[in-house]
């Protein structure tokens, strides 16, 4: 049997081993537990933080609820009696709790006679008298009220959508710069573009140099047509914004012109609202409010208008074409000639004529307003006849009835060897023929 170890004798590798092995796990559970404990701790403090919040809130909303249940301070001091108080708030405290001198005699059974509270102004006593008025009016009186506050109502609406343009309304030439000053008055569409091959330089060029010919001024170094154009990611169309409205009314008649072989597609944007119409349904809107105040059903007039108006346009020309919408304004094809636009005197004596023979047609029943015959420059004259608004001529009337009768005298009628035919135009072809 060989002989023990003596009892101090140095550890052998394997005890070392293990010795280490076992003071490393040692110092790992220490380590978890001094990390189990720091997050107890913190998840206390959290939970302790969270419910003074809760407390806190609980009772910032109890004192509220009780600020808005308790009548005023001025109320709780005169006996304000909460059954008979205004809006059913009132002292939750017994009459007798006021002031010592405010209590009354005490009564044979030894209770104190409360006094009468003082008498308070009723904060909506100017509501409950119109509102009795209103309920005493006749119903036909109460039926007028609210027809006239829908038609003041439909005004004021019409007026504030004007005034959110940013600009005035004191009269009729600032609105009308007011509806022509929004972007999307200025701006048009442009699309079928060649893909990968327009650029926005090239629309700028190609609206740039056909203005310039129509609007000279815009021929001067900074004073281009064009202001801005936002072209599609994929140059698929483009948006192109003017300087002016008319402008870009005028730029609409490049429609189905060819740029890089592939003929483009010119309109207004999504958005865009007719300022003529605008300008129209306000009056509109002006004489209804008028013509109720003078006592005219307005309704039964709008429906005789109407009448009016649709049946004439079931009259249908020689040819049993639709001569349009019935408008004020009257459009004439074939009555001007290229002699007549490029020589001043006879431009001159066409207007003079036309003029004269418009004011004999319609006698009686209005007068000419004025006479639009669009005339391009000298130099493109051979180029543009014929195109868009170039070759006729419009007259606008003072009334419906007049323009009705003076298109249908001069439908059909020869004028210089020509054929020549009246329709209705609109406010809006008007303005394009005007502006051209």
């Amino acid at each position: 049997m060989p002989d023990p170890l003596p009892r101090n004798a140095p550890p052998t590798d394997r005890e070392s081993r293990r010795e280490r092995s076992r003071d490393r796990g040692d110092r790992d559970r220490r380590e978890y537990s001094r990390d189990r404990d720091r997050r107890d701790r913190s998840r206390d403090r959290d939970y302790d933080r969270r419910d003074r919040h809760d407390r806190r809130d609980d009772r910032y909303r109890r004192d509220d609820r009780d600020r808005r249940r308790s009548p005023p301070r001025e109320y709780r001091d005169r006996g304000y009696d909460r059954r008979g108080g205004y809006g059913g708030y009132g002292d939750r405290r017994r009459d007798d709790r006021g002031p010592r001198d405010d209590r009354g005699p005490r009564d044979d059974r030894g209770a104190r006679e409360s006094r009468p509270a003082a008498v308070l102004a009723d904060p909506y006593a100017h509501l409950r008298a119109k509102a009795a008025a209103v309920n005493k009016l006749d119903p036909a009186e109460r039926a007028r009220q609210m027809k006239r506050a829908q038609l003041e109502a439909r005004l004021e609406l019409m007026k504030k959508q004007v005034r959110s343009e940013g600009g005035d309304f004191d009269s009729e030439e600032g609105i009308w710069k007011t509806l022509l000053g929004g972007i999307k008055q200025k701006e048009i569409y442009v699309g079928n573009l060649a893909i990968g091959q327009v650029q926005t330089v090239h629309l700028q060029e190609l609206f740039n140099q056909s203005l310039a010919k129509a609007y000279p001024e815009t021929a001067a170094p900074g004073c281009e047509a064009v202001t801005r154009i936002n072209m599609h990611s994929e140059g698929k169309y483009a948006f192109v914004e003017f300087r002016t409205a008319e402008m870009a009314t005028t730029s609409l008649f490049l429609d189905g012109v060819e740029l890089m072989n592939s003929p483009l597609q010119i309109g207004r944007p999504s958005g865009w609202k007719d300022p003529h119409k605008t300008m129209e349904e306000l009056k509109r809107a002006e004489e209804d409010l008028k013509l109720f105040d003078q006592g005219v059903d307005v309704e039964a007039y709008r429906r005789e208008e109407a009448e009016k108006l649709r049946a004439a346009a079931e009259e249908k020309a020689a040819d049993g074409q639709p001569v349009g919408e019935p408008s004020k304004a009257v459009v004439l094809d074939n009555m001007v000639s290229r002699q007549d636009l490029g020589d001043d005197n006879d431009y001159d004596d066409l207007q003079l004529d036309l003029k004269e023979e418009s004011n004999s047609l319609s006698k009686g029943l209005g007068a000419v307003v004025r006479v639009v015959v669009p005339r391009p420059p000298a130099s493109d004259l051979d180029e543009f006849f014929g195109r868009g608004h170039y070759g006729k001529a419009y007259v606008e009337f003072d009334s419906v009835e007049a323009a009705a009768k003076a298109r249908k005298g001069m439908d059909n009628r020869t004028f210089d060897g020509r054929q020549v035919v009246a329709k209705f135009a609109t406010a809006a072809a008007l303005a394009e023929a005007a502006a051209a």
